[in-house]
């Protein structure tokens, strides 16, 4: 007998109980030749077989791209909080096992069978991970999360200019966004802090999140040694002109371009020879892969000014023995996206589009507006920021966190606004009640709807008191 969840209940596979009673009722019947009743059973099978799939297909529109997940959580609360976290896909964590329950337990850097076959895991995950950024394996360096990465390209990145100075009067200067992840933004205030470096220009950002590159262009200065500029925005979803910034800094021998890429890859291409960057960094836990691992890109020729010293482990780029159950399981998710990229583009963008035109059909005109780019294809495709207006957010999330998981755009206090969201411009009475909802490669028809009608419920509740 074959089960499976659907719904929140156990529902047998229907056409295997009619063909087992029919065959367990042919021999009370003796009289009926059991040539023809098999002959007419055997179709029939079929057609059961065949109903039972039109009709799982027709039932939710669900995806079907790939290995599905456990069901047991997702019964009970709707996930849309991708940007948080993706949760680890079925194919990535099989890869996984080996390295943490099979025989490869060696240390990677052992030169014995059992070193030798981590050290095979973790270059074959440093290849996947190479090909789906066009990149060679040579530039990955393997870290624990996004913002190690970011930490190691600043140091790197600040440590060569510096040294390339040739007025040593003068300390490096940074450019960044407005909107840049709070491990950029710390980070180069205590890098201000000591004296690591002269100042920070923040360039801001239009009302759709967007950086403007003739502003990134207008605030270089002869001691400017790096540029770093998200690649897409965490919240909002706005998508930089990453390409057109990288061409700038190129005419410019002395300046270094870092992107954070972590919300972008395994969304949308992210290739870094077009993109034009020196340094990249990618988190795996983002589309697929698990928590704790992460790498940076890092171009052939920079030198790295390692943050965590020791062995010679990622070509003395960053010590300490490497993390290879979570390598390997990066190195699938990586291949994954490689593989189904545009697949699951699209299926994410349908989702975010119809859970976007539900809940505006649904509310009172005016009361609900999308916050980031007004065009699709500035904004990565599973990224709805939505603000509603007269609405307290943090009023909302207390009653969606059992059935919604999401996140806030905004905190309800002071000016009631996000950073990124103040950056835009965001008018205050739609900040103040901003949720992030954001979808992946799992997300099906049926949660989008039942979600939406949750989200629509408690946002009226909240505007009729």
């Amino acid at each position: 007998m074959v089960f499976y969840f659907d719904k929140g209940y156990i529902r047998c596979k229907w056409y295997i109980v009619v063909f087992s009673l029919l065959a367990a009722s042919s021999p009370m019947l003796p009289d009926f030749p059991k040539g023809y009743f098999f002959s007419a059973l055997v179709p029939l099978f079929i057609a059961f077989v065949a109903w039972d799939l039109i009709l799982k297909s027709k039932k939710s529109g669900q995806q079907r791209i790939g290995k599905a997940l456990p069901q047991v959580l997702k019964q009970t609360c709707i996930y849309l909080d991708y940007n948080a976290t993706a949760p680890t896909f079925p194919e990535v964590a099989e890869e996984m096992m080996p390295y943490v329950l099979g025989s490869c337990f060696g240390n990677p850097s052992s030169s014995h069978p059992f070193g030798v076959a981590c050290k095979n895991g973790l270059e074959t995950a440093r290849k996947r991970l190479a090909a789906l950024l066009n990149a060679r394996p040579s530039e990955i360096i393997f870290n624990s999360c996004g913002s190690e990465a970011n930490i190691l390209a600043l140091e790197s990145c600040i440590a060569l200019g510096a040294k390339k100075m040739t007025d040593k009067k003068l300390k490096p200067h940074v450019i960044a966004s407005a909107v840049e992840h709070f491990s950029i933004v710390k980070y180069l205030d205590r890098m201000k802090e000591r004296g690591d470096i002269e100042d920070v220009t923040y360039v801001g950002v239009n009302e759709e999140g967007i950086v403007d590159p003739r502003e990134v262009e207008a605030s270089l200065k002869k001691n400017t040694v790096l540029v770093t500029i998200m690649h897409a925005n965490n919240e909002v979803g706005s998508i930089q002109p990453i390409s057109a910034i990288g061409a700038l800094c190129s005419k410019h021998e002395n300046v270094l371009f870092h992107s954070d890429a972590a919300q972008s890859v395994g969304k949308i291409p992210v290739k870094v020879d077009q993109l034009g960057v020196d340094m990249l960094t990618i988190a795996a836990h983002k589309f697929g892969g698990p928590k704790g691992v992460s790498a940076l890109y890092m171009k052939d020729g920079i030198p790295c000014d390692p943050i965590i010293l020791g062995g010679p482990q990622e070509g003395s780029r960053r010590a300490g023995t490497e993390c290879v159950p979570l390598i390997a399981a990066f190195g699938k998710a990586a291949q994954l996206a490689d593989v189904e990229g545009v697949e699951t583009a699209k299926h994410m963008q349908t989702m975010r589009d119809m859970l976007q035109d539900y809940l505006f059909a649904n509310l009172p005109p005016g009361t609900v507006r999308v916050n980031g780019p007004k065009h699709s294809e500035d904004r990565l495709p599973n990224t709805l920021s939505v603000g509603f207006k007269g609405v307290c957010v943090t009023t909302l999330k207390a009653a969606l966190d059992p059935k919604v998981a999401c996140s806030a755009g905004a905190a309800c206090h002071g000016s009631g606004m996000s950073a990124v969201l103040k950056a835009m411009n965001t008018p205050e009475e739609f900040g103040r009640g901003t949720l992030r909802l954001s979808l992946g490669r799992h997300t099906t028809e049926d949660e989008v709807k039942r979600a939406g009608k949750i989200i629509i419920e408690e946002v009226k509740k909240l505007l009729k008191s």
